[in-house]
């Protein structure tokens, strides 16, 4: 099973950022020779509790100390940014570590004065889309004589880049995903099976759309046409989500409720299998790009199982301060969230929260992992070890590893 690592960097009750980084530094090197395949950094604003506001930042440092694992953001916000800063950062990550660096995007709105300060004295907004094809234009040492700057180029130049993909929870964000032919990543957030699983197979559906041909199997061995290259004269514009409810993951209050959206058309396989088991069609008929689906969660395990459910406790405590907007400087101890008391409106959000968060013994919480990873069709997992303190965050990635014998 490909494991992958998301770090929110989180500053632990009675510890300072500096300390944060450090054992951040410390558990992407035991990571590392544990076998994970990336680990990631999140990028959170006016969250006093998460030490990871500049991503880029953290990465250069967690590249400098590595030497093999992938490392990326999880992700970029890049509404917020210049695309053409954005490309300069990442290729001198790429220049100095090359074929190590990973560039997930998002499009997270985040706090209104978040927003007002990133963007300030910004004569006009690009969309999202725009946004995209001004990263790909400057990744890809692109001379465009209909881009408004054709000359511009982004340094340094190399002969290597960063491999893009796209964050989401919503069906807009996969169909962007998909038409463009990257890679997608979605969030397990308390949102029901269905609607995960009804993103992911639009995200393949618009893949297969728009990036040639793959086949169904009905599992008798008689291959029927699933989808084939359909480029037509216009495209749907699919920048930005209109509905606030739906936050793209990695973003401000990535641990908020999913609101499903109004259905998008979907392209369809067939009559019989509209919104089927898609990820059971695809089988790549010849060279070239396939779907690739990467689900991120929050894991919660330990030795025992007073162990985990003291760990469980701190962090349904952090998410529910998060999700009132109560803003802590740091997540909260063991002690602390075992002396809060709650009112029965906190209770109830605590046990919504729960529904976030895959908890238990090593081998529940992998066979749970192993569930969803078969129940979706995704192509690797990424865990949240949001849990409090140092040691329990190493053991955590130790006991799923051993356990998943990645």
């Amino acid at each position: 099973m490909k494991l992958s690592i998301l770090d929110y960097v989180p500053i632990f009750e009675g510890r300072s950022a500096h300390e944060a980084f450090q054992h951040s530094v410390e558990l992407a090197q035991r990571a590392e020779q544990l076998g994970y395949v990336r680990y990631w950094v999140a990028e959170h604003h006016q969250v006093r509790s998460v030490a990871s506001s500049a991503p880029e930042m953290v990465m250069m440092t967690l590249l400098e100390q590595t030497s093999n694992i992938k490392i990326g953001s999880g992700g970029v916000m890049l509404p917020h940014y210049s695309p053409y800063k954005v490309a300069e950062q990442f290729k001198m990550m790429e220049a100095r570590h090359p074929h190590r660096v990973d560039m997930a995007i998002g499009r997270s709105p985040s706090f209104n004065n978040v927003n007002a300060a990133l963007n300030e004295n910004k004569e006009r907004k690009l969309d999202f889309d725009t946004q995209l094809d001004d990263l790909n234009k400057y990744l890809n040492d692109d001379i465009d004589k209909a881009h408004r700057f054709k000359t511009l180029l982004a340094t340094p130049l190399i002969p290597t880049k960063p491999e893009m993909y796209i964050l989401g929870m919503s069906e807009r964000s996969a169909k962007l995903a998909g038409r463009r032919g990257l890679p997608f990543v979605i969030a397990k957030m308390g949102q029901s099976s269905s609607a995960i699983e009804e993103v992911i197979n639009v995200y393949k559906n618009e893949f297969a759309r728009w990036h040639g041909r793959y086949w169904k199997s009905s599992g008798d061995g008689d291959n029927r046409a699933f989808g084939r290259t359909s480029h037509g004269s216009s495209e749907e514009d699919f920048a930005g989500d209109s509905h606030r409810g739906v936050k793209d993951y990695s973003g401000e209050h990535v641990h908020e409720a999913f609101e499903e959206e109004s259905r998008d058309h979907v392209h369809e396989a067939s009559e019989e299998d509209s919104r089927g088991h898609v990820h059971e069609a695809f089988k790549e008929l010849s060279g070239g790009v396939k779907p690739y689906v990467i689900l991120a969660t929050f894991v919660v395990t330990g030795d025992n199982e007073v162990e985990v459910e003291e760990l469980l406790s701190a962090l349904q405590l952090w998410l529910l301060r998060i999700n009132y907007l109560d803003q802590p400087q740091f997540y909260p101890s063991i002690e602390t969230a075992k002396n809060r008391v709650y009112s029965e409106r906190e209770k109830e959000k605590l046990e919504q929260n729960k529904r976030r968060i895959i908890y238990g013994s090593p081998r529940e919480v992998s066979r749970q992992l192993k569930d969803i990873k078969s129940l979706f069709g995704v192509d690797e997992l990424m865990i949240l070890p949001n849990v409090y303190g140092e040691d329990a965050r190493f053991e955590l990635i130790e006991l799923l590893a051993r356990e998943l014998d990645i």
